[in-house]
């Protein structure tokens, strides 16, 4: 009995085997879904919908205003969709402010342009991290002065050619008192309030031999080209090129002074929420309770427990980074490795998942085209013309439209159309990837497929349907086969595509692997570690799906080709026959 039941078994496995793999396929994307999207989203999700909730956004890593650590202690709070702990100047305030109010804080991490665009939405409550009183920003929203902000200027100290009028003033100069032979080149970070061209100007007005050079995303690449001698100086906010000048990297190496020109000082640091919040009076009231100067401004200094709360965790930080700054290259990449683990197996996942369904995507539009191709009347028919339409439509727009503009658009349409789903947390912006990959995917293979189409022989189809085969087996039988044939190539190349392709999804707030190695070259201070990480794993997941391909892409072959052997042998007898 048992005997026989084993062998029934072993005959059912043989038979299905294919398909068996295919479901522990989809059982292990579906584990490897809840396990890194799912597995502790209950708490933040009765956070979100409760209405005694404040969402916060602010910026990926402003140190000492907002930086991430690894450091979990009184002084931190968990961001809902990077997953990190947070600390710094503005988020210990704003904590205290929530508590002050009786809320719950939920702290969402964003670039900066999606900071902005997000509080425009409505999918953030208020916005935080370093950020001017400008008079855009004072216009479109409701603005909280907080603390007063100071410029700084930034250049190294064994630059030789740059000198100071007036050597005894260490702390603070007049833009004029900056000296050079020929042209001082300087720099901002890109976007900022002095990335601006009147501000360019006044900068030229009040000293003639102030050039701009082309600014950067982030301040460690702006320091990072001061440091290799392409530029001067960086003019951009004091504390944070203090902060950056202090640190164990970079100790002994900079000279930061402020700039004390009244015409080129900076707005306060601010809150900013929608116009006419019901937060704003109450927040304003905390404020004023708070502060005890004349300008009602908190500083930015040992004075400010908020300040000292925030360098407490700074200097755990910097604690990893001196045991880490004797080490060479490869013992750094050890070290900072384990940090893109979670990272490594969301892009792993979003570029699995929408090759998958976007190769299934693919064969309902291939099938849908090649059935208007068929002679064919009635209302069926049209439908069908209609959705092949649409499809060429859509993959025009997919062909054309970058696909990091794509995901934005529709990031933005959803929010607007009240959909918070997909900026709900780290899964929501993990799903709007997939869909938008999944679709790119589609469109892709489906243009190879209609491609190869075009290069069948007619005349295998007529014979076919001489021979009394109708459409269905006539696709399945002739065209499929052989179109699956060709596009195999094309899976693996695709597959590759995907795994390129998010590295643009970081800007709606994916946790992958460009939005860690950002986060810890500001955490390091270390542009080049990152980036050969990132590299490296690149590298490695391209060469695994080589390997794989050479292995796993003939199997799907004969498992698609095989299903229907018979009718596919009667078929092939009655081609030859017709040949002869």
């Amino acid at each position: 009995m048992n005997k026989s039941y084993i062998i029934a078994l072993k005959k059912i496995w043989k038979k299905n085997k294919n398909l068996f793999k295919i479901g522990i396929l989809i059982l292990f994307l579906i584990l490897t879904h809840i396990s890194l999207l799912h597995h502790n989203f209950s708490e933040p999700k009765k956070i979100m919908n409760s209405t005694d909730t404040i969402k916060l956004g602010t910026v990926k890593s402003i140190p000492p205003f907002v930086f991430a650590t690894k450091n979990n202690n009184n002084y931190t709070i968990k961001s809902s969709n990077s997953e990190e702990p947070l600390s710094g100047f503005d988020i210990l305030l704003f904590r205290e402010i929530a508590e002050k109010l009786d809320k719950e804080l939920d702290v969402k991490v964003y670039d900066l342009s999606g900071l902005v665009n997000d509080l425009k939405l409505g999918n953030v409550d208020a916005i935080i991290g370093s950020l001017d009183e400008t008079k855009d920003r004072k216009d479109e929203f409701d603005s909280i002065p907080y603390a007063q902000n100071e410029l700084g200027i930034l250049f190294k100290k064994e630059n030789n050619d740059l000198s100071l009028q007036n050597e005894n003033d260490k702390i603070e100069i007049n833009l004029k008192d900056l000296q050079k032979k020929d042209k001082i080149e300087w720099l901002t970070v890109l976007y900022s309030s002095h990335d601006r061209e009147e501000k360019t100007k006044l900068i030229q007005k009040k000293n003639e031999k102030m050039k701009k050079k082309t600014c950067f995303e982030t301040l460690e690449q702006c320091i990072s080209v001061v440091n290799d001698g392409n530029a001067d100086c960086v003019i951009f906010d004091y504390p944070l090129l203090k902060n950056y000048a202090d640190s164990v990297i970079h100790k002994n190496r900079f000279q930061v002074l402020k700039l004390k020109d009244d015409d080129l000082k900076l707005g306060n640091l601010s809150i900013f929420l929608k116009k006419n919040s019901q937060l704003t009076p109450r927040i304003k009231e905390y404020l004023g309770a708070t502060t005890n100067n004349e300008q009602k401004l908190l500083s930015i200094n040992e004075k400010n427990k908020f300040y000292n709360q925030a360098k407490e965790v700074l200097q755990l930080n910097e604690q990893t980074n001196e045991q880490n700054k004797n080490k060479n290259i490869f013992q750094k990449i050890l070290v900072q490795l384990p940090n893109y683990k979670k990272s490594f197996f969301i892009t792993l996942l979003l570029a699995v998942e929408s090759l998958l369904l976007g190769f299934g995507l693919s064969l309902v539009f291939f099938r849908i085209i090649v059935s208007t191709k068929e002679q064919q009347t009635g209302m069926v028919f049209y439908l069908k013309q209609f959705a092949a339409k649409t499809i060429g439509i859509f993959n025009y727009l997919f062909k054309a439209i970058p696909l990091a503009i794509v995901i934005l658009f529709l990031y933005n349409c959803f929010s607007f159309c009240g959909v918070k789903f997909f900026s709900e947390g780290a899964k929501g912006p993990f799903y709007l990837s997939l869909i938008v990959c999944s679709f790119n995917t589609a469109f892709i293979l489906n243009n190879n497929m209609i491609n190869n189409y075009k290069f069948l022989d007619k005349g295998q189809i007529e014979a076919a349907y001489v021979l009394g085969m109708n459409s269905q087996q006539v696709f399945k039988e002739i065209i499929f086969n052989q179109i699956l044939q060709r596009i195999m190539p094309s899976l693996r190349n695709q597959f590759i595509f995907n795994i390129k392709d998010t590295a643009f999804f970081s800007i709606i707030g994916l946790n992958n692997l460009l939005w860690i190695a950002n986060r810890n070259i500001s955490a390091t201070y270390d542009i080049i570690t990152p980036l050969i990480i990132i590299s490296c794993i690149y590298l490695f997941l391209v060469f695994l799906s080589e390997i794989l391909a050479k292995f796993n892409f003939k199997k799907i072959y004969i498992f698609f080709i095989h299903q229907n052997k018979k009718l596919f042998n009667v078929f092939r007898k009655n081609q030859k026959r017709i040949e002869k």
